[in-house]
Protein backbone atom coordinates (compact mmCIF):
# COMPACT_ATOMS: atom_id res chain seq x y z
CA UNK A 1 0.00 0.00 0.00
CA UNK A 2 1.31 3.53 -0.67
CA UNK A 3 0.90 6.44 1.39
CA UNK A 4 -0.43 10.07 0.40
CA UNK A 5 3.14 11.64 1.12
CA UNK A 6 4.69 9.15 -1.62
CA UNK A 7 2.10 11.09 -4.31
CA UNK A 8 3.10 13.82 -6.14
CA UNK A 9 1.36 16.96 -7.30
CA UNK A 10 -0.07 15.51 -10.39
CA UNK A 11 -1.34 11.69 -9.37
CA UNK A 12 -4.40 10.98 -8.39
CA UNK A 13 -4.69 8.59 -5.34
CA UNK A 14 -5.47 5.51 -7.67
CA UNK A 15 -2.59 6.63 -10.48
CA UNK A 16 -0.56 3.79 -11.31
CA UNK A 17 3.00 4.06 -10.51
CA UNK A 18 4.44 4.72 -14.33
CA UNK A 19 2.58 4.66 -17.49
CA UNK A 20 3.89 2.81 -20.72
CA UNK A 21 3.53 5.08 -24.05
CA UNK A 22 2.97 2.04 -26.57
CA UNK A 23 -0.11 1.13 -28.39
CA UNK A 24 -1.56 -2.44 -27.06
CA UNK A 25 -1.25 -0.38 -23.21
CA UNK A 26 -3.59 2.65 -24.95
CA UNK A 27 -6.17 0.02 -26.49
CA UNK A 28 -6.59 -1.82 -23.63
CA UNK A 29 -7.34 1.29 -21.43
CA UNK A 30 -9.79 2.07 -24.23
CA UNK A 31 -11.56 -1.09 -23.43
CA UNK A 32 -11.13 -0.97 -19.77
CA UNK A 33 -12.59 2.57 -20.03
CA UNK A 34 -15.59 1.41 -22.42
CA UNK A 35 -16.53 -1.32 -19.23
CA UNK A 36 -16.74 0.98 -17.23
CA UNK A 37 -19.24 3.24 -18.54
CA UNK A 38 -21.34 0.42 -18.90
CA UNK A 39 -20.81 -0.65 -15.31
CA UNK A 40 -21.87 3.02 -14.46
CA UNK A 41 -24.99 3.09 -16.35
CA UNK A 42 -27.09 2.28 -13.44
CA UNK A 43 -29.28 4.69 -11.62
CA UNK A 44 -26.96 5.38 -9.08
CA UNK A 45 -24.78 7.39 -11.53
CA UNK A 46 -27.17 9.15 -12.92
CA UNK A 47 -26.53 12.80 -11.87
CA UNK A 48 -24.53 15.75 -12.72
CA UNK A 49 -21.13 15.89 -11.45
CA UNK A 50 -18.82 18.81 -11.04
CA UNK A 51 -15.08 18.72 -10.48
CA UNK A 52 -13.76 18.62 -6.78
CA UNK A 53 -10.58 18.03 -5.98
CA UNK A 54 -9.10 16.65 -2.49
CA UNK A 55 -7.66 20.12 -1.31
CA UNK A 56 -9.84 20.38 1.32
CA UNK A 57 -9.43 16.15 2.97
CA UNK A 58 -6.07 15.81 4.88
CA UNK A 59 -4.92 12.89 3.40
CA UNK A 60 -1.64 13.24 5.30
CA UNK A 61 -1.75 10.16 7.64
CA UNK A 62 -4.23 8.05 6.14
CA UNK A 63 -3.53 5.33 3.55
CA UNK A 64 -4.68 6.26 0.05
CA UNK A 65 -6.37 2.65 -0.33
CA UNK A 66 -9.02 0.83 0.64
CA UNK A 67 -9.22 -1.68 3.44
CA UNK A 68 -7.22 -4.91 1.93
CA UNK A 69 -10.77 -7.08 2.00
CA UNK A 70 -11.64 -5.01 -0.95
CA UNK A 71 -9.60 -4.73 -3.77
CA UNK A 72 -12.90 -5.27 -5.97
CA UNK A 73 -14.28 -1.97 -4.51
CA UNK A 74 -10.73 -0.30 -4.92
CA UNK A 75 -11.56 -1.24 -8.82
CA UNK A 76 -14.81 0.26 -8.90
CA UNK A 77 -13.81 3.24 -7.19
CA UNK A 78 -10.81 3.55 -9.73
CA UNK A 79 -12.93 3.36 -12.92
CA UNK A 80 -15.37 5.87 -12.05
CA UNK A 81 -12.75 8.39 -11.14
CA UNK A 82 -11.62 7.66 -14.62
CA UNK A 83 -15.19 7.51 -15.99
CA UNK A 84 -15.96 11.22 -14.30
CA UNK A 85 -12.45 12.94 -14.84
CA UNK A 86 -11.95 13.72 -11.01
CA UNK A 87 -10.72 11.87 -7.74
CA UNK A 88 -12.25 10.97 -5.01
CA UNK A 89 -13.03 14.04 -2.82
CA UNK A 90 -14.71 12.68 0.86
CA UNK A 91 -12.91 10.21 3.60
CA UNK A 92 -15.21 7.85 5.70
CA UNK A 93 -14.03 6.40 8.59
CA UNK A 94 -15.32 2.76 9.72
CA UNK A 95 -13.69 1.78 13.08
CA UNK A 96 -9.87 2.88 11.92
CA UNK A 97 -10.21 1.92 8.43
CA UNK A 98 -10.40 4.54 5.50
CA UNK A 99 -12.36 4.60 2.35
CA UNK A 100 -11.36 7.31 -0.13
CA UNK A 101 -14.63 7.71 -2.01
CA UNK A 102 -17.02 10.17 -4.21
CA UNK A 103 -19.44 12.61 -2.53
CA UNK A 104 -22.07 11.92 -5.34
CA UNK A 105 -22.72 8.46 -5.15
CA UNK A 106 -23.21 8.83 -1.73
CA UNK A 107 -24.97 11.66 -0.85
CA UNK A 108 -27.39 9.98 -3.72
CA UNK A 109 -27.62 6.98 -2.28
CA UNK A 110 -28.03 7.99 1.75
CA UNK A 111 -29.56 10.67 3.68
CA UNK A 112 -27.58 10.19 6.41
CA UNK A 113 -24.37 10.85 3.93
CA UNK A 114 -26.14 13.71 2.25
CA UNK A 115 -26.65 15.42 6.15
CA UNK A 116 -23.08 14.43 7.05
CA UNK A 117 -21.22 14.95 4.27
CA UNK A 118 -22.83 18.63 3.48
CA UNK A 119 -19.96 20.60 4.77
CA UNK A 120 -16.98 17.56 5.98
CA UNK A 121 -15.05 15.92 3.78
CA UNK A 122 -13.82 13.68 6.78
CA UNK A 123 -16.68 11.74 8.39
CA UNK A 124 -16.64 8.96 10.60
CA UNK A 125 -19.69 6.59 9.98
CA UNK A 126 -18.27 3.61 12.88
CA UNK A 127 -18.98 4.88 15.80
CA UNK A 128 -21.81 6.22 16.36
CA UNK A 129 -23.28 3.80 13.91
CA UNK A 130 -22.82 0.04 14.13
CA UNK A 131 -21.57 -1.11 10.74
CA UNK A 132 -18.92 -3.45 10.22
CA UNK A 133 -15.91 -2.68 7.52
CA UNK A 134 -17.47 -6.18 5.66
CA UNK A 135 -20.68 -4.68 5.75
CA UNK A 136 -19.93 -0.61 4.86
CA UNK A 137 -17.92 -1.80 2.43
CA UNK A 138 -20.52 -3.70 0.42
CA UNK A 139 -23.01 -0.68 0.88
CA UNK A 140 -20.11 1.04 -0.72
CA UNK A 141 -20.26 -1.10 -3.93
CA UNK A 142 -23.64 -1.36 -3.82
CA UNK A 143 -23.80 3.12 -4.08
CA UNK A 144 -21.31 3.07 -7.01
CA UNK A 145 -22.36 -0.22 -9.20
CA UNK A 146 -25.89 -1.06 -8.02
CA UNK A 147 -24.54 -4.45 -7.47
CA UNK A 148 -25.38 -6.27 -3.91
CA UNK A 149 -24.55 -10.45 -3.04
CA UNK A 150 -26.52 -11.61 -0.33
CA UNK A 151 -25.85 -14.24 1.60
CA UNK A 152 -27.59 -15.71 5.00
CA UNK A 153 -24.93 -14.55 6.89
CA UNK A 154 -24.52 -10.90 6.24
CA UNK A 155 -28.14 -10.04 5.12
CA UNK A 156 -29.12 -8.99 8.49
CA UNK A 157 -26.07 -6.99 8.79
CA UNK A 158 -26.72 -5.28 5.06
CA UNK A 159 -30.45 -4.87 5.91
CA UNK A 160 -29.44 -3.10 9.48
CA UNK A 161 -26.90 -1.09 8.23
CA UNK A 162 -29.00 0.32 4.91
CA UNK A 163 -31.36 0.93 7.80
CA UNK A 164 -29.35 2.93 9.79
CA UNK A 165 -27.56 5.15 6.78
CA UNK A 166 -30.90 5.34 5.55
CA UNK A 167 -31.09 3.95 2.64
CA UNK A 168 -34.98 2.77 2.01
CA UNK A 169 -35.71 4.11 -0.94
CA UNK A 170 -38.34 1.05 -1.03
CA UNK A 171 -40.18 2.56 -4.68
CA UNK A 172 -36.85 1.93 -6.64
CA UNK A 173 -36.74 -1.62 -7.54
CA UNK A 174 -32.79 -1.20 -7.14
CA UNK A 175 -33.08 -0.43 -3.83
CA UNK A 176 -31.60 -2.10 -0.62
CA UNK A 177 -35.10 -2.60 0.66
CA UNK A 178 -36.47 -4.18 -2.40
CA UNK A 179 -33.77 -6.40 -2.95
CA UNK A 180 -33.45 -7.59 0.58
CA UNK A 181 -36.95 -8.55 0.62
CA UNK A 182 -36.60 -10.46 -2.45
CA UNK A 183 -33.76 -12.38 -1.00
CA UNK A 184 -35.69 -12.93 2.01
CA UNK A 185 -38.98 -14.75 0.71
CA UNK A 186 -37.03 -16.45 -2.09
CA UNK A 187 -33.93 -17.56 -0.14
CA UNK A 188 -35.00 -17.75 3.66
CA UNK A 189 -38.91 -18.20 4.24
CA UNK A 190 -38.71 -21.87 3.32
CA UNK A 191 -35.48 -22.86 4.17
CA UNK A 192 -35.20 -23.64 7.79
CA UNK A 193 -31.69 -23.94 8.44
CA UNK A 194 -31.38 -20.68 6.35
CA UNK A 195 -33.68 -18.79 8.57
CA UNK A 196 -31.64 -20.21 11.77
CA UNK A 197 -28.96 -18.48 10.49
CA UNK A 198 -30.45 -15.27 9.50
CA UNK A 199 -32.08 -15.47 12.70
CA UNK A 200 -28.60 -15.83 15.01
CA UNK A 201 -26.30 -13.28 12.97
CA UNK A 202 -29.49 -10.70 14.19
CA UNK A 203 -28.91 -11.56 17.72
CA UNK A 204 -25.28 -10.98 17.98
CA UNK A 205 -25.92 -7.31 15.90
CA UNK A 206 -28.51 -6.39 18.41
CA UNK A 207 -29.57 -4.07 19.94
CA UNK A 208 -27.43 -1.93 18.24
CA UNK A 209 -28.38 -2.99 15.13
CA UNK A 210 -31.82 -0.95 15.54
CA UNK A 211 -35.28 -1.77 14.63
CA UNK A 212 -34.17 -3.59 11.25
CA UNK A 213 -32.67 -6.29 12.44
CA UNK A 214 -35.10 -6.69 15.07
CA UNK A 215 -37.55 -7.17 12.92
CA UNK A 216 -35.60 -9.53 10.68
CA UNK A 217 -35.08 -11.55 13.53
CA UNK A 218 -38.75 -11.48 14.22
CA UNK A 219 -39.61 -12.75 10.57
CA UNK A 220 -36.94 -15.81 11.57
CA UNK A 221 -38.26 -16.75 14.46
CA UNK A 222 -42.09 -16.83 12.90
CA UNK A 223 -40.57 -18.49 9.88
CA UNK A 224 -39.11 -21.17 12.98
CA UNK A 225 -41.75 -21.95 15.02
CA UNK A 226 -44.64 -22.36 12.40
CA UNK A 227 -42.42 -24.48 11.21
CA UNK A 228 -41.88 -26.57 14.17
CA UNK A 229 -45.73 -26.31 14.96
CA UNK A 230 -46.66 -29.79 13.20
CA UNK A 231 -43.87 -31.56 15.08
CA UNK A 232 -44.21 -33.73 17.72
CA UNK A 233 -43.05 -31.17 20.14
CA UNK A 234 -45.21 -28.40 18.88
CA UNK A 235 -42.67 -26.26 18.60
CA UNK A 236 -41.31 -25.97 22.18
CA UNK A 237 -37.91 -26.98 21.10
CA UNK A 238 -37.30 -23.79 19.15
CA UNK A 239 -39.48 -21.73 21.80
CA UNK A 240 -36.41 -23.16 24.56
CA UNK A 241 -33.69 -21.87 22.13
CA UNK A 242 -35.24 -18.41 22.48
CA UNK A 243 -34.24 -18.17 25.77
CA UNK A 244 -30.95 -18.02 24.82
CA UNK A 245 -31.05 -14.49 23.79
CA UNK A 246 -30.39 -11.37 25.94
CA UNK A 247 -33.17 -9.96 27.69
CA UNK A 248 -33.10 -6.13 26.06
CA UNK A 249 -32.17 -8.13 22.85
CA UNK A 250 -35.18 -10.74 23.24
CA UNK A 251 -37.28 -7.27 24.09
CA UNK A 252 -36.72 -5.77 20.61
CA UNK A 253 -37.62 -9.00 18.76
CA UNK A 254 -40.80 -9.61 20.97
CA UNK A 255 -42.02 -6.08 20.06
CA UNK A 256 -41.29 -6.47 16.43
CA UNK A 257 -43.51 -9.65 16.93
CA UNK A 258 -46.14 -7.85 17.68
CA UNK A 259 -46.21 -5.73 14.69
CA UNK A 260 -46.76 -8.75 12.70
CA UNK A 261 -49.12 -10.17 15.14
CA UNK A 262 -52.35 -8.91 14.33
CA UNK A 263 -55.02 -10.78 15.62
CA UNK A 264 -53.45 -13.51 17.71
CA UNK A 265 -50.59 -13.36 20.89
CA UNK A 266 -51.23 -16.47 21.81
CA UNK A 267 -47.60 -17.32 20.36
CA UNK A 268 -46.10 -14.02 22.44
CA UNK A 269 -47.51 -15.61 25.74
CA UNK A 270 -46.17 -19.00 25.40
CA UNK A 271 -42.65 -17.91 24.18
CA UNK A 272 -42.43 -14.47 26.67
CA UNK A 273 -43.85 -17.37 29.78
CA UNK A 274 -41.06 -19.68 28.33
CA UNK A 275 -38.48 -17.04 28.53
CA UNK A 276 -39.29 -15.97 32.11
CA UNK A 277 -39.50 -19.61 33.64
CA UNK A 278 -36.09 -20.11 32.16
CA UNK A 279 -34.48 -16.70 33.16
CA UNK A 280 -36.59 -15.90 35.98
CA UNK A 281 -33.16 -14.91 38.71
CA UNK A 282 -31.63 -13.59 36.10
CA UNK A 283 -34.44 -11.05 34.98
CA UNK A 284 -34.97 -7.69 36.02
CA UNK A 285 -38.77 -6.33 36.91
CA UNK A 286 -38.18 -3.42 34.75
CA UNK A 287 -36.90 -5.89 32.25
CA UNK A 288 -39.98 -8.33 32.52
CA UNK A 289 -41.85 -5.50 31.74
CA UNK A 290 -40.12 -4.27 28.67
CA UNK A 291 -40.89 -7.90 27.25
CA UNK A 292 -44.37 -8.06 28.86
CA UNK A 293 -45.75 -4.52 26.96
CA UNK A 294 -45.37 -6.57 23.49
CA UNK A 295 -48.15 -8.98 24.79
CA UNK A 296 -51.95 -7.91 23.88
CA UNK A 297 -54.12 -9.86 26.37
CA UNK A 298 -57.12 -8.65 24.79
CA UNK A 299 -55.62 -11.08 21.62
CA UNK A 300 -55.31 -13.73 24.28
CA UNK A 301 -57.39 -16.81 24.04
CA UNK A 302 -59.53 -18.08 27.16
CA UNK A 303 -57.60 -20.38 29.10
CA UNK A 304 -54.46 -18.27 28.23
CA UNK A 305 -55.88 -15.28 29.73
CA UNK A 306 -56.60 -17.02 33.03
CA UNK A 307 -53.13 -18.50 33.40
CA UNK A 308 -51.79 -15.00 32.88
CA UNK A 309 -53.43 -13.89 35.70
CA UNK A 310 -52.33 -16.47 37.72
CA UNK A 311 -48.66 -16.42 36.50
CA UNK A 312 -46.46 -15.63 39.70
CA UNK A 313 -43.59 -15.16 37.20
CA UNK A 314 -45.13 -12.13 35.33
CA UNK A 315 -44.82 -8.86 36.78
CA UNK A 316 -47.68 -7.47 38.75
CA UNK A 317 -48.24 -4.03 36.97
CA UNK A 318 -48.78 -6.25 33.47
CA UNK A 319 -51.63 -8.22 35.53
CA UNK A 320 -53.45 -5.32 36.91
CA UNK A 321 -53.48 -3.97 33.71
CA UNK A 322 -54.69 -7.59 31.33
CA UNK A 323 -57.43 -7.26 34.66
CA UNK A 324 -58.85 -3.97 33.69
CA UNK A 325 -58.84 -4.06 30.03
CA UNK A 326 -62.21 -5.45 28.31
CA UNK A 327 -61.71 -8.81 26.53
CA UNK A 328 -63.25 -8.94 22.91
CA UNK A 329 -61.50 -12.03 21.51
CA UNK A 330 -63.83 -13.59 18.91
CA UNK A 331 -62.37 -16.58 19.42
CA UNK A 332 -63.60 -17.18 23.57
CA UNK A 333 -67.01 -17.35 24.90
CA UNK A 334 -69.11 -13.73 24.65
CA UNK A 335 -67.95 -12.52 28.10
CA UNK A 336 -68.12 -8.93 28.76
CA UNK A 337 -64.93 -8.09 30.84
CA UNK A 338 -61.92 -10.36 32.11
CA UNK A 339 -63.48 -9.50 35.94
CA UNK A 340 -66.68 -11.74 34.55
CA UNK A 341 -64.23 -14.36 33.43
CA UNK A 342 -62.49 -14.57 37.09
CA UNK A 343 -65.94 -14.51 38.89
CA UNK A 344 -66.95 -17.87 36.96
CA UNK A 345 -63.58 -19.66 37.17
CA UNK A 346 -62.73 -19.15 40.88
CA UNK A 347 -66.34 -18.79 42.39
CA UNK A 348 -65.08 -20.01 45.95
CA UNK A 349 -62.40 -16.54 46.15
CA UNK A 350 -64.80 -14.35 45.43
CA UNK A 351 -67.77 -15.22 47.67
CA UNK A 352 -64.49 -15.12 50.45
CA UNK A 353 -63.14 -12.01 49.19
CA UNK A 354 -67.04 -10.80 49.86
CA UNK A 355 -67.28 -12.04 52.58
CA UNK A 356 -64.52 -10.19 54.02
CA UNK A 357 -65.89 -6.45 52.43
CA UNK A 358 -69.20 -7.16 53.91
CA UNK A 359 -68.18 -7.65 57.05
CA UNK A 360 -66.07 -4.26 56.59
CA UNK A 361 -68.52 -2.76 55.66
CA UNK A 362 -70.73 -3.29 58.40
CA UNK A 363 -67.92 -2.24 60.96
CA UNK A 364 -68.35 1.02 58.94
CA UNK A 365 -72.30 1.19 59.32
CA UNK A 366 -72.62 0.40 63.04
CA UNK A 367 -70.06 3.28 63.40
CA UNK A 368 -71.48 5.81 61.56
CA UNK A 369 -75.20 3.99 63.45
CA UNK A 370 -73.31 4.69 66.69
CA UNK A 371 -72.16 8.51 66.14
CA UNK A 372 -75.76 9.22 64.64
CA UNK A 373 -77.04 8.30 67.94
CA UNK A 374 -74.34 10.30 69.97
CA UNK A 375 -75.74 13.09 67.73
CA UNK A 376 -79.23 12.80 68.13
CA UNK A 377 -78.74 12.82 71.94
CA UNK A 378 -76.71 15.96 72.18
CA UNK A 379 -78.68 17.76 69.99
CA UNK A 380 -82.25 16.17 72.27
CA UNK A 381 -80.25 17.17 75.33
CA UNK A 382 -79.94 20.89 74.13
CA UNK A 383 -83.01 21.06 73.29
CA UNK A 384 -84.65 19.55 75.87
CA UNK A 385 -82.57 21.77 77.95
CA UNK A 386 -84.14 25.01 76.94
CA UNK A 387 -87.66 24.52 77.39
CA UNK A 388 -89.76 26.08 79.88
CA UNK A 389 -91.28 23.88 82.66
CA UNK A 390 -94.63 25.47 82.27
CA UNK A 391 -94.93 24.26 78.76
CA UNK A 392 -94.23 20.69 79.96
CA UNK A 393 -97.61 18.30 79.92
CA UNK A 394 -98.00 14.61 80.66
CA UNK A 395 -99.77 11.87 78.86
CA UNK A 396 -101.41 9.28 81.26
CA UNK A 397 -98.51 7.14 81.11
CA UNK A 398 -96.34 9.05 83.16
CA UNK A 399 -94.24 10.06 79.70
CA UNK A 400 -92.84 13.44 79.19
CA UNK A 401 -94.50 15.22 75.81
CA UNK A 402 -92.22 17.40 74.98
CA UNK A 403 -89.42 14.61 74.93
CA UNK A 404 -91.69 12.38 73.57
CA UNK A 405 -91.55 14.36 69.87
CA UNK A 406 -87.70 14.94 69.66
CA UNK A 407 -87.40 11.19 70.41
CA UNK A 408 -89.79 10.25 67.33
CA UNK A 409 -88.16 12.47 65.37
CA UNK A 410 -84.71 10.71 66.16
CA UNK A 411 -86.04 7.46 65.22
CA UNK A 412 -87.59 8.33 62.15
CA UNK A 413 -84.44 10.94 60.84
CA UNK A 414 -82.09 8.06 62.26
CA UNK A 415 -84.20 5.20 59.70
CA UNK A 416 -84.11 7.19 57.17
CA UNK A 417 -80.43 8.02 56.87
CA UNK A 418 -80.16 4.65 57.76
CA UNK A 419 -82.00 3.63 54.87
CA UNK A 420 -79.91 5.83 52.37
CA UNK A 421 -77.00 4.25 53.71
CA UNK A 422 -78.12 0.46 52.67
CA UNK A 423 -79.61 2.00 49.36
CA UNK A 424 -76.15 2.46 48.72
CA UNK A 425 -74.48 -0.25 49.53
CA UNK A 426 -77.35 -2.11 47.42
CA UNK A 427 -76.22 -0.16 44.35
CA UNK A 428 -72.43 -0.44 45.05
CA UNK A 429 -73.18 -4.61 44.97
CA UNK A 430 -75.66 -4.29 41.79
CA UNK A 431 -72.70 -5.11 39.33
CA UNK A 432 -73.10 -8.86 39.76
CA UNK A 433 -75.54 -11.19 41.07
CA UNK A 434 -74.13 -12.19 43.90
CA UNK A 435 -73.35 -8.41 45.02
CA UNK A 436 -77.18 -7.64 44.80
CA UNK A 437 -78.14 -10.85 47.11
CA UNK A 438 -74.98 -9.49 49.28
CA UNK A 439 -76.39 -6.32 49.11
CA UNK A 440 -79.78 -7.71 50.19
CA UNK A 441 -78.28 -9.86 53.03
CA UNK A 442 -76.89 -6.30 54.62
CA UNK A 443 -79.75 -4.89 54.56
CA UNK A 444 -82.29 -7.37 56.41
CA UNK A 445 -79.09 -7.17 58.87
CA UNK A 446 -79.35 -3.63 59.09
CA UNK A 447 -83.43 -3.47 59.34
CA UNK A 448 -83.51 -6.38 61.64
CA UNK A 449 -81.15 -4.47 63.87
CA UNK A 450 -83.36 -1.55 64.61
Amino acid sequence: MRRCDELGLVETIYEADHEEDDDEEEEEEEEEEEEDGKALSNPASSFTISPVTLSSVNLSSTPCSFPSSSPSLQTIVDGWSKAVGHNCDVVIRVYGDYFFLHREPMISASRYLRRRLWKDDDVSVSPPLNITVETFTELVRFCYSGALSLTPLNLAAVTAAAALLEMEDGVSEWSIARRTEEFFRREIAGDEEKAETVLWSCVEILPGAGEAAAEMAARCVQVLTEAAADGEDGGEEWISKLTEIPADSFGMIMESMARWSVYDHDHLYRIADRYFRVNNGRLTDEEKLIICNSIDSSKLSHHLLLHLVQNSHLPLRFIFKAMLLPYPHATAARIATLGDLLHHDAAANQASNLAVRIESLERDVAGLRRRLRWSEEKRFELESGGRAKSFRFFHGDGENGAAAAPAGRRVGKGRGLGRKLVEGIRRFFRRDKEGERAGNMMMNKYLAFY
